[in-house]
């Protein structure tokens, strides 16, 4: 099933139902869903009586007595209200809490394979959530496995939100962490990618195959913007 049917979040824990419900529908499946009614952001209300009609998987229609195709499979919510899915523009699904394991022992010491099935577990619970599209600002030392974790979504294979991903973000040389000073060893793994000057900067982006980065994230403030210092091959879009 494609995600985007699921892709409507729900007040009240709605949501995580149409979620169970949906699972288990065909691609090709039309389902009315009738809530007690239906947020628009545009106008910032909720309608009464308003539904919601999906089709394969896309959202066909929204609105007041929809007209759903014959066979149609009915879903009725009474009491919840929907809304279109909410999106976080600044997510990081490869950690997880610091009071449950500090960042540099997850950077240094959890295995590759254990942060990206604790990636995809976040990426469901996310979307069970109500956050449909995820802006993905680096991996935190897991390199490029937030690429596979959006392509696995895409797929079909794992639910989730929508991805943006940046792989490896960029940070000055010495500046992020695990910190040099606090471990005796000289080759310490870091959670982003160094880089000095533009040239460095620019041989990290995209443009040089930065393992299918969808969009870049420098930190700590290596461009300023404002002053127009972000070299051309960096800028979005």
């Amino acid at each position: 099933m494609g995600q985007r049917t699921r892709r409507w979040a729900g007040l009240g824990g709605a949501f995580t139902t149409v979620g169970l419900l949906l699972a288990g529908v065909a691609d090709a499946e039309a389902v009315l869903i009738r809530p007690a009614g239906v947020f628009t952001a545009d106008d910032r209300l909720t309608h009464a009586g308003w539904e919601v009609l999906v089709e394969g998987n896309r959202i066909k229609a929204v609105g007041p007595r929809l007209a759903a195709p014959a066979g149609a499979r009915t879903i009725s919510l009474p009491g919840a209200t929907l809304l279109p899915g909410l999106m976080d523009i600044h997510s990081h699904l490869f950690l997880h809490p610091y009071n449950e394991t500090l960042w540099d022992d997850q950077v240094l010491k959890e295995s590759l394979v254990t942060r990206t099935l604790r990636a995809a577990r976040q990426a469901k619970a996310t979307l069970d959530n109500g956050f449909t599209t995820l802006r993905d600002l680096g991996t935190e030392g897991a390199g490029n496995s937030d690429v596979y974790l959006e392509r696995a979504i895409n797929d079909g294979l794992i639910p989730g939100p929508r991805l943006q991903v940046v792989t490896r973000a960029i940070v000055a040389v010495g500046a992020y962490g695990p910190a040099r000073r606090d471990y005796a060893v000289t080759e310490l793994p870091q959670g982003a990618e160094e880089a000095s000057g533009v040239d460095g900067v620019n041989d990290r982006g995209p443009a040089s195959g930065g393992g299918g980065r969808g969009l870049d994230q420098g930190l700590c403030g290596l461009w300023n913007r404002a002053a127009g210092r972000i070299p051309p091959r960096l800028q979005p879009g």
